[in-house]
């Protein structure tokens, strides 16, 4: 895996080559001693591994990390990347680094062909036009990873972006006996499920939207730009809130409060925290002003005109982990 140290090396060897041999020498005994400190690093942090197992005569693939100083038994957070990403894309988000310090397990499952079945009924998505069985998945992993370490089963948790969040929903619907939390990023209720949308168990969650999200509306409808049909629809933001405080037996009044901690970004953060209902299970909804289909706090990886401004008044990945730390175990 290449890391910006790499970067650094490339261009001290391209200089390396039109100096004299001292410095030639210099170059590759830094290379070496950084070479040596970075693996030092990463056996300190702890491993990634690839890892998979066969559901429904299919090959199913993930990465699991699992920190160095592990809890014991140790949460397990699902992290869900979004439509035509991977694993590697959930990476850059540093789940890796908090899990390191607080002694979590994170792993990294892959949906079929890059996308989920996420319950809209999707035509163009291959996953959702053959129906795959994404839940039944999610069960064998979790018993997969319990067989081979210390998983706390009643601290599970699920976080995902865009299709990936739209996921975690579901898991929340039908996977509430494996699921204690979700924290779905511009990622919203499909539509297809809203009757249905009663997990059978509390769910606690921790909802992340932008209102100016040009790919998933905050106030519900189509998926997608228009000229791009067949993703299928998502319920409002509100509606996706309401039936988690309904589920979750909540009945006290919200608190709500505003984030700008950085104004050069065209946005401001809105939070609305609902008291925890029986059982201390929790709903927060976080409306990012002005933003659009990202992941608050990342590094930006598409342009404006396409997904809309970045907040980065607040870091989802951080706040995701804060918040999970604080739900209830089964």
């Amino acid at each position: 895996m290449r890391t910006p140290f790499h970067s650094a090396i490339d261009r001290q060897r391209a200089y390396a080559g039109s100096s004299s041999s001292a410095l030639r020498l210099i170059v590759v005994v830094f290379v070496a001693m950084l070479a040596a400190t970075t693996r030092a690093d990463d056996e300190q942090a702890g491993r990634l591994t690839a890892g998979s197992l066969t559901v429904d005569e299919r090959q199913r693939q993930y990465l699991v990390y699992v920190p160095q100083q592990l809890n014991e038994p140790a949460p397990l957070l699902l992290c869900f990347h979004g439509g035509g990403g991977s694993p590697r894309n959930m990476l850059r988000l540093s789940f890796n680094e908090l899990a390191a310090k607080r002694g979590f397990v994170v792993a990294y499952p892959r949906g079929v062909e890059r996308h989920w079945n996420d319950g809209r009924g999707a035509a163009a998505l291959a996953a959702q036009q053959g129906d795959v069985d994404d839940v039944k998945f999610v069960r064998r992993l979790v018993d997969a990873l319990a067989g081979e370490l210390a998983i706390d089963r009643s601290r599970v948790f699920a976080t995902g972006v865009s299709n990936g969040g739209m996921f975690c929903h579901l898991l929340a619907l039908r996977a509430s006996d494996v699921v204690t939390g979700v924290a779905p990023v511009i990622g919203g209720v499909a539509e297809p499920l809203a009757d249905e949308f009663r997990p059978e168990r509390p769910v606690s969650a921790l909802i992340i939207q932008g209102d100016a999200d040009p790919l998933v509306p905050i106030d519900g409808g189509p998926v997608g730009s228009p000229r791009r049909g067949g993703r299928g629809r998502v319920l409002a933001t509100t509606q996706a809130v309401d039936k988690y405080v309904l589920r979750n037996g909540i009945a006290g009044e919200p608190t709500t409060g505003t984030i700008d901690t950085d104004p050069d970004d065209g946005a401001t953060t809105k939070v609305t925290e609902y008291p925890p209902g029986p059982g201390g299970f929790r709903v927060t909804l976080y409306v990012v002003r002005g933003g659009g289909h990202h992941w608050p706090g990342a590094p930006r990886s598409t342009p404006v005109w396409l997904t809309g401004r970045q907040t980065h008044d607040f870091n989802a990945t951080q706040v995701i982990c804060d918040f999970f730390a604080a739900c209830p175990s089964r």
